[in-house]
């Protein structure tokens, strides 16, 4: 059984975070993991990237926003150069935390 690791940036450096095991559910780890980040129930903007697997994007999305108050979302394949590196089956998340912003971000207009 393969284990997948998981990457993120830390103070500012691109690290390995985690790993995945073959059995684990790879939606459920990645929103715990961002849960863990940001915090439990706040408000959000999401972003998530996916290898083109976009069931997987919407199974994260539906995990996200369980644990997140998600506000807006903006979901998009990897790009060519990322998704020959990690794959069809890559799939990432990134989220924002908007709660604490000393104003009420515009959401922005939905991209073609």
């Amino acid at each position: 059984m393969s284990k997948k690791a998981t990457i993120g940036f830390v103070d500012g450096e691109l690290k390995a975070v985690g790993t995945v095991g073959g059995r684990q559910d790879v939606c459920e780890s990645l929103a715990d993991q961002m849960t863990s980040a940001v915090g439990a129930r706040r408000s959000v903007w999401v972003g998530i990237m996916h290898g083109g697997n976009v069931m997987d994007a919407s199974v994260l999305l539906a995990e996200l926003r369980r644990r997140l108050d998600v506000e807006y979302v903006y979901t998009r394949p990897l790009s060519a150069s990322i998704y020959l590196y990690a794959g069809k089956d890559a799939l990432g998340c990134v989220a924002m935390p908007v709660d604490e912003l000393p104003l009420r971000l515009p959401v922005p207009p939905e991209l073609a």
